[in-house]
């Protein structure tokens, strides 16, 4: 969200915060420290209302404005499955979902790719005549 914001892509950023939001609403118990930083990352677009949260509802004495941006760990973002397209003929057919450390193996997504069910009634009795590969992102197979 810190990049968005610094490259002006605010309708991703807020996009983001409603991501959050929707995280949050799933949760059975949502942390004040999970509410802190709602209210700090909203305040650049609504700081009326992250005021009101951040000393209402939150309890704190002085304003949301004056504290640091949150920072995060990049450890923590990092998603442990990962989906990767399939297209043949640049037509979606079908995805998977592989381990990160897995999604840059261009052999073992190709044979976990020509298993998938809806694939293999495309490649069937067809010749590949070229496999394009976008490590952690898709598989396109040209037949």
């Amino acid at each position: 969200m810190t990049e968005d914001i610094e490259n002006l892509r605010y309708n991703t950023a807020i996009a983001m915060i409603m991501e959050y939001v929707n995280f949050l609403y799933k949760e059975k118990e949502v942390s004040r420290e999970a509410v802190e930083a709602l209210a700090l990352l909203l305040a650049p677009f609504a700081p009326h209302i992250s005021e009101e949260i951040w000393c209402q509802v939150l309890g704190n004495k002085f304003s949301v404005h004056q504290q640091s941006w949150p920072k995060y760990n990049p450890k923590l973002v990092e998603e442990e499955i990962v989906t990767i397209v399939i297209q043949v003929n640049g037509k979606v057919r079908g995805q998977i979902g592989v381990s990160s450390q897995a999604s840059g193996v261009r052999r073992q997504i190709e044979e976990l790719a020509k298993k998938e069910k809806n694939v293999t009634k495309y490649l069937k009795g067809k010749k590949i005549k070229k496999t394009i590969f976008v490590p952690g992102r898709l598989i396109n197979f040209v037949v």
